[in-house]
């Protein structure tokens, strides 16, 4: 077993043995576990809005599901195991509904707004002792708390006025 702690990540890997049920066959086997802090999980770089393509994809599905429960309702009298079915389709389908507004009101944060609040990211600095980050740049010095920092930074990024690449590339050079 090795155990490797990195960056608030623990990594757990087992290497063994394993003989099989039904053959008696001695097999290797190995496992591996990652647990990630609540600590690394709160101070994570802003990531970008997920995509809809999977409960897009699930709904077309449930919705093909449905159109063929509903054709099996109408055509027999008695068909209760169909009718089951046909509402359970229906709460999966709102469920893909629900999961598509959320997904899509997190849609209004753009690769831009994501590489923005990277960059103050990348200028964090986290004190153990109070529990707040501060954001230590010449243009820019706050003090934020640790927890909802990816909310914190993308609102930050979103008061700050950013100038151009070439701007910057002009005044440097």
């Amino acid at each position: 077993m090795a155990v490797i702690c990195r960056d608030e990540r623990e990594v757990v890997r087992v290497d063994g043995l394993a003989v099989g049920y039904s053959s008696g066959v001695v097999e290797p086997v190995s496992a591996r576990a990652v647990r990630v802090s609540a600590r690394a999980r709160m101070l994570a770089a802003p990531r970008g809005p997920k995509s809809v393509a999977a409960p897009v994809v699930v709904l077309v599905g449930v919705g093909m599901c449905a159109v063929v429960a509903a054709d099996s309702v109408l055509s027999t009298e008695e068909n209760w195991g169909a009718g089951l079915f046909l509402v359970l389709l229906g709460v999966a389908a709102a469920w893909c509904v629900a999961v598509l507004r959320a997904r899509r009101g997190s849609g209004a944060v753009t690769q831009r707004d994501v590489d923005k609040a990277r960059w103050l990211w990348q200028r964090c600095w986290y004190c153990g002792r109070c529990g707040m980050v501060s954001v230590i740049d010449p243009a820019v010095s706050r003090l934020l708390p640790a927890r909802g920092l990816a909310t914190a930074l993308f609102q930050l990024a979103s008061e700050l006025s950013w100038r151009p690449a070439s701007d910057r590339d002009a005044r440097a050079g």
